[in-house]
């Protein structure tokens, strides 16, 4: 455990065997099977997510003997905030830029210590490079909270990408790590890790459970969340209607040029 422990602090991610297959298979027939509060592909009826609620989950994941004992070394005690399944759909799933988790959950009272979270992502079937793997770029955390820029990204979202130049000299000094995991393994990482990964055109799924862990008694400040969310949606709107003005006036140039 020393090692492993040594490895996080300096590289900021490690994995570890967490799930077994029979675990995995039970949230994935859970998610298959229930539809409340699932995620859908815009363009068909595939699910692409599914978000938990309390107690939801049909196994313990809180006090899964793997996760416990990473986290309570790690963090010490400790809660969780999300519990998502994400299912990178055969042939359509869309890329995820690369980001900071950190920048996500600054509306925690953490004093800005990213340390006070952890990233787990679980394969929940076989991943690797033909099913678009979750990509990190290790050592990352060492420069803290880089530049980002904010975009709107293909699923229509407001996200906050790790600004080009950055992403480059990061990627370049560290390399990237392809996480090809097996089922039931899981990626533990630090919320200043920068990841993540391709559109998936293959005919293979690439299902896995996404965990936010965070040290105990952080109180949510639910107003500071819901102004930080405002603004997501915000921005969100005002990138979508520059876009629809765009497109009003190529419209309008086409008309004209048919007319003359």
């Amino acid at each position: 455990m020393n090692t492993m422990l040594t490895f996080y602090q300096k590289h900021g991610y490690i994995i570890k065997e967490v799930l077994t297959d029979e675990e995995c298979d039970s949230i994935n027939q859970y998610v298959d099977k229930h539809n409340e509060n699932a995620y859908y592909e815009k363009n068909s009826q595939e699910k692409f997510g599914y978000k938990f609620d309390s107690n939801e989950l049909p196994i313990d994941i809180k006090n899964h003997t793997v996760i416990k004992q990473f986290a309570l070394n790690i963090i010490g005690s400790y809660d969780i905030s999300v519990v998502k399944s994400f299912y990178k759909s055969a042939l359509m799933a869309r890329d995820i830029e690369y980001h900071q988790e950190y920048h996500y959950n600054a509306h925690h009272p953490t004093n800005d210590s990213w340390k006070d979270y952890i990233q787990v992502f679980i394969a929940l079937e076989d991943h690797n490079l033909t099913n678009a793997c979750l990509k990190l770029i290790p050592n990352s955390h060492n420069e803290g909270l880089l530049p980002y820029t904010d975009i709107v990204n293909s699923n229509l979202e407001h996200k906050r990408s790790v600004e080009y130049n950055t992403l480059k000299r990061m990627a370049l000094k560290n390399g990237i790590v392809n996480c090809q995991l097996k089922k039931g393994e899981a990626v533990f990482f630090n919320h200043l890790i920068i990841h993540g990964s391709q559109n998936n055109n293959s005919l293979l799924t690439r299902k896995a459970l996404v965990l936010t862990l965070y040290k105990k008694h952080l109180k949510l400040n639910k107003k500071q969340r819901i102004d930080f969310e405002i603004k997501r949606k915000q921005f969100t709107i005002v990138e979508l209607q520059q876009k629809i003005d765009q497109l009003k006036n190529d419209l309008n140039h086409l008309r004209e040029n048919t007319l003359n």
